[in-house]
């Protein structure tokens, strides 16, 4: 899934991008996870993220998706 398809941050402040970059990426995260049991940085880079964004980013986008799983599980 195209990283476009989960979030267009180019009218957001500075702030509110960096938020809602770790939101898609835990969104392509959570979908990965779901449809194939896992996610790769590969899928990431699919999706249409850069590499320093992985880097900064991951921690804060994987606790995001391990809550969005844990909502489901519920």
């Amino acid at each position: 899934m195209a990283r476009n398809a989960y979030c267009n941050t180019s009218r957001l402040s500075a702030r509110e991008a960096v938020d809602a970059t770790i939101v898609c990426m835990g969104n392509v995260l959570f979908d990965a996870s779901v449809s194939n049991g896992a996610c790769t940085i590969q899928d990431l880079l699919n999706a249409g993220f850069t590499c320093a964004e992985i880097i900064e980013h991951i921690e804060d986008a994987r606790e995001y998706a391990a809550r969005r799983l844990a909502l489901q599980d519920a």
